[in-house]
């Protein structure tokens, strides 16, 4: 997991990256049930797609309404996600808890003492 991390780090680096993270305490969406893309191609010729990837499938869905909606609830997940500095905080420090943890450095919050 360390690895992912510093990853997400490195990337959130670029200028062609916004990292956003959607703290679990948002809750789940029912209306996302897989992993989608929009994409957009810039020119007025071209309209945009949504690409939908779930555990046994993947397909491009080409209609105006149904891209829309995706749109929508891209827009809606980025409102309720942290902002770029936070979520790069964010991950800063489960990368930290992470490293610690590894090492066996046990603060407060790492969970029950089995020492007893």
């Amino acid at each position: 997991m360390q690895e992912q991390l510093r990853y997400l780090v490195r990337q959130a680096a670029h200028s062609s990256v916004c990292l956003q993270v959607v703290p679990a305490s948002v809750g789940t969406h029912t209306r996302l049930s897989g992993s989608f893309n929009v994409l957009e191609f810039g020119e007025p010729d071209e309209p945009a797609i949504a690409y939908l990837e779930n555990a046994v499938t993947a397909m491009y869905v080409h209609k105006e309404a149904e891209v829309r909606e995706y749109k929508v609830i891209f827009d809606r997940l980025q409102s309720e996600a942290l902002s770029p500095p936070d979520s790069l905080a964010f991950v800063e420090r489960l990368l930290m808890i992470s490293a610690q943890r590894k090492r066996g450095e046990h603060g407060a919050d790492s969970g029950p003492d089995r020492s007893r």
